[in-house]
């Protein structure tokens, strides 16, 4: 889902890619509350060349940048960041 962050509250996942010959490369393994979100400014809007596999039972919860930079914009940043 493009312009998307992922919060992922449970369960076991890894986010790879295939190389040119199709080989898998693991970009990482991510457990309960973890964040998922493309930080490069092209892949927020475009298609990324990863893939997600679930070793588990997942929950993830889904927002828009746009959600996110809305509620961020609303609290005291300060108060949580010293």
């Amino acid at each position: 889902m493009l312009g998307h962050v992922f919060y992922h509250s449970g369960g076991v996942f890894r986010l790879y890619y295939l190389d040119d010959e199709g080989r898998e490369h693991t970009k990482g393994i991510y457990g309960a509350n973890s964040v998922l979100a493309p930080a490069a400014p092209a892949a927020i809007d475009n298609p990324v060349n990863f893939n997600i596999e679930s070793y588990s039972d997942t929950q993830v919860l889904t927002a828009t940048y746009s959600q996110v930079r809305s509620y961020l914009e609303s609290v005291d940043l300060g108060a949580v960041f010293t």
